[in-house]
């Protein structure tokens, strides 16, 4: 029987030792203890941290801490023993268990009964039994749980370590879901199990060999190997989660992407997708962030098996899918000069106009290519751009888009007053290029392309969006404002506006050498040919309100009376300069007490006008809100440049009218409405109303347009749209969405889905119906979704061209 010496009580005396990282180290510090307490077993109060330090290499640096109720040292064995409610502390790892052993002939260290193990990073690991070599590296665990920081489970029946750094599980499983509280023997979410788990912490990545994916406890999917990154890595290099697709034209596919992180501050994303009716498709996405910004490159390209699968009936550019290669390269940046000062580029390449959308590369429906700088401070906007617009339909051409070269705004704040009131100065400058002219008919009837036929368009139903030629335009305006505050407290603002335009432009005639007595006549539109010159506008008024308010235990009322009354000379060369930036002009309350009311530069508001507005606003203590307007707009003198169909065409214009309810915060309505002036007839409404709540979310929109003709809108135009979502019990989501024209009677768009979701998984299965054209397709069409999300797997989808199953 060997001799061995007990140290009892060693938890109250919490001996300090210090130590190396090995366990041998541990052993000799537990012997250095057992041997003060033989030397003095008469007053065991010495055993002191003095007196076991004293005893240790001068080199040791680590500090450990060990707490038991007993500690034990067998000669004969060569065994070291913490025994009873062991806890040991070690370069921010604590180890706790019923027993530690430590033989120094094999140099191994045992864990005994309930041991759990706190690594520095939070991971923590239970077991029944560990087996450690002499430096703590290696080793054998027994019925184990790893639980990581973000509650990530490994659980095993048995793992070894090896090399210090790669942990072999067998007959384990990995979970992101969190355990169930009240039944922990219940199945998570979804788990995958497998024979061998091979958890590599220096390449940061977990292997899996024989796997079983399990959902709800029941196995789903079999796959022999399958690997992902380490769940509590950052970013490192390997296999992104891929996604399916079906379409007829495409045929079935799979995208694989494939994530290199080539440094801490630039990575590389490569995507290979196969595609059994199409071929090969290739992306890749480069990113790199620079001390003063970050960019993005992006390159796309495919040789289609079969092109003639995009062909439709039209003939021409109309068929841009119809072609062996198809690409785009991309790219875009944002850089900081300094604290006022950044610029930023965007630009994009294509071989055809509905590449990306037919292969799901965007959803939008308009590119722009740009470049440009831009400073702001408190008093000092500056903003210079170049712009190229790149459109997504096979209808619209990019010849008929404006090339800007450039726009520049410019706003100042002048920091003195002047008068007593402030003055502003904005400045815009535009120059714009375009190559083929662009008309719209409006007739719908009449098709995309019967305006651009020489021999078939006419003013009656054609509108000139837009000119072929390059035209220049340089616009300052300054602006002196006061509020002064009257005596009964009326707030009055006198305004002086000063604003001058130079400008030059060279037209082309589209039409031009075309003979035959039905060609249109281009000057009915638009004077040809080139021009230099200028014009000034000076304008002088006053804005007038008079809020009254009233508050009491039911809310606060607040009733304001408006006027605003502009004395201006008449407009000139309205009607014989390019108009590209001021052609869209909505007429409602938000531009009832504007200055000058186009949308742009390029029109000019002339003319002596009063506007009117009586405004309302009430708040209760409970958050009850609402707020009113109406008003009218009157033309006093000049000439009313606004054209028939904007509501401002007559001395007194349309009324227009809104009102904001909100009841509480989750739920508001808003509704916005123009009347004729004449008749009182609806000229325009606009609805919409939300309502959230805990478990619910819905929206109902509603828009009615009166015909406007000479703004390119030959009929009325009236949808409704609605889309909402409800929540079920704990996990459940239904949504859906809808839009409708009411006056062609037909869809617009129709979809609904299905949500699954917890801590760890969600599952989404989604369809989709399309009505109106599409990418490289003159149908609408219709799409089964279906999204998975694995906490720390990632994402993977599906989807399919529901048209594949409808029969013909």
């Amino acid at each position: 029987m060997g001799f061995g010496v007990t140290i009892a009580s060693a938890r109250a005396k919490r001996s300090l030792l210090r130590a190396s990282a090995s366990a041998l180290t541990l052993a000799a510090c537990l012997v250095l203890a057992a041997g003060a307490v033989a030397q003095n077993a008469g007053d065991q109060d010495s055993i002191v941290e003095e007196t076991v330090t004293g005893n240790l290499p001068s080199d040791l640096t680590e500090q450990l801490l060990i707490e038991a109720d007993e500690l034990i040292y067998d000669f004969e064995q060569e065994v070291v023993i913490a025994a009873g409610n062991v806890q040991i502390y070690y370069d921010g790892t604590t180890i706790e268990a019923n027993e530690v052993r430590y033989n120094q002939s094999t140099n191994q260290v045992f864990a005994f009964g309930q041991v759990k193990v706190v690594q520095p990073d939070g991971t923590v690991i239970y077991a029944e039994q560990v087996e450690l070599t002499d430096d703590l590296r290696d080793g054998f665990i027994e019925s184990l749980v790893v639980l990581g920081q973000d509650e990530t489970r490994f659980i095993a029946a048995s793992a070894e370590r090896r090399d210090g750094d790669v942990t072999v599980f067998q007959d384990g499983a990995y979970t992101a879901c969190p355990a169930c509280e009240d039944n922990p023997d219940k199945p998570p979410t979804w788990q995958v199990r497998a024979k061998r788990i091979i958890y590599n912490q220096r390449e940061q990545t977990v292997q899996y060999e024989d796997a079983v994916f399990e959902l709800f406890g029941v196995p789903v999917a079999y796959v022999p190997v399958f690997f992902h990154a380490d769940p509590n890595a950052g970013r490192r290099s390997g296999l992104l989660r891929p996604t399916l697709i079906y379409s007829d034209e495409l045929g079935f596919g799979a995208s694989v992407p494939y994530y290199f992180n080539l440094a801490p501050n630039y990575d590389l994303t490569v995507t290979a997708t196969g595609l059994s009716e199409q071929g090969f498709l290739g992306e890749a996405e480069f990113r790199h962030r620079l001390a003063n910004g970050a960019y993005t490159v992006r390159a796309a390209g495919i040789r289609q098996l079969d092109p003639e699968a995009f062909a439709t009936r039209r003939i021409g550019d109309n068929e841009p899918g119809n072609r062996e290669f198809r690409g785009s390269l991309e790219a875009a940046g944002l850089f900081r000069i300094n604290e006022f000062w950044t610029w930023g580029f965007e630009g994009h390449l294509m071989t055809d106009r509905t590449f990306q959308r037919t292969y799901e590369l965007t959803n939008e429906d308009e590119l722009q290519s740009n470049i440009f700088l831009t400073g702001l401070s408190t008093r000092n906007y500056f903003d210079a751009r170049t712009v190229y617009y790149q459109p997504l339909s096979k209808d619209e051409l990019d010849e008929q888009q404006g090339i800007i070269h450039p726009v520049i705004d410019h706003s100042y704040i002048f920091g003195n007053p002047v008068f007593g009131g402030t003055v502003q100065l904005d400045t815009n400058f535009l120059s714009l290029t375009r190559t083929a002219v662009d008309f719209d008919t409006i007739n719908p009837e009449r098709g995309a392309g019967f305006c651009n036929d020489p021999q078939r368009v006419n003013t009656d139903e054609c509108i000139l969006r837009g000119f072929e030629g390059t035209t220049t335009r340089l616009t300052s305006e300054a602006t002196w404002r006061r509020t002064i505050v009257g005596p009964a407290g009326q707030l009055i603002t006198p305004q002086v506006v000063a604003r001058g335009d130079l400008f030059s432009y060279d037209i082309e005639d589209p039409f031009a050498g075309i003979g035959g007595n039905n060609v249109a006549d281009f000057n009915e539109f638009l004077e040809t040919g080139s021009e230099t010159g200028g014009r000034g506008m000076i304008s002088a008024g006053f804005d007038w309100r008079w809020p009254f308010m009233s508050a009491n235990s039911y809310g606060t009322q607040v009733i304001e009376p408006v006027v605003q009354f502009i004395a201006r000379p008449d407009a000139t060369d309205n009607d014989d300069l390019p108009n590209s930036d001021a052609q869209s002009l909505v007429f409602d309350d938000t531009n009832l007490l504007a200055w000058d009311k186009f949308s742009g530069y390029d029109q000019l508001e002339g003319g002596t006008r009063a506007n009117v507005a009586l405004r309302y606003g009430f708040t209760s203590p409970s958050g009850f809100n609402v707020q009113a307007l109406v008003g009218q707009s009157f033309h006093l003198a000049g000439d009313n440049p606004f054209e028939e169909g904007t509501g401002l065409e007559t001395d007194s214009s349309d009324y227009v009218a809104s009102l904001i309810v909100q009841p509480n915060s989750s739920f508001a309505t808003s509704t916005r409405a123009r009347f004729n002036q004449g008749d009182f007839e609806l000229e325009r409404l606009e609805i919409d109303a939300t309502r959230r709540t805990e478990r619910t979310s819905a929206r109902l929109a509603y828009v009615f347009r009166n015909e406007q003709p000479e703004l390119g809108y030959g009929d009325d135009r009236s949808e409704i749209a609605a889309s909402g979502s409800v929540t079920i019990g704990d996990n459940w989501q239904v949504f859906g969405r809808a839009s409708y024209d009411i006056e062609e009677g037909e869809p617009i768009r129709a979809g609904v889905g299905l949500t699954w979701a917890d801590e760890c998984f969600k599952l989404t299965v989604a369809y989709d119906n399309r009505f109106v054209p599409d990418g490289d397709f003159d149908e609408g069409d219709q799409r089964f979704t279906i999204n998975l999300s694995l906490r720390t797997l990632g994402e993977t989808g599906f989807q399919v061209d529901a048209d594949s199953f409808s029969s013909e």
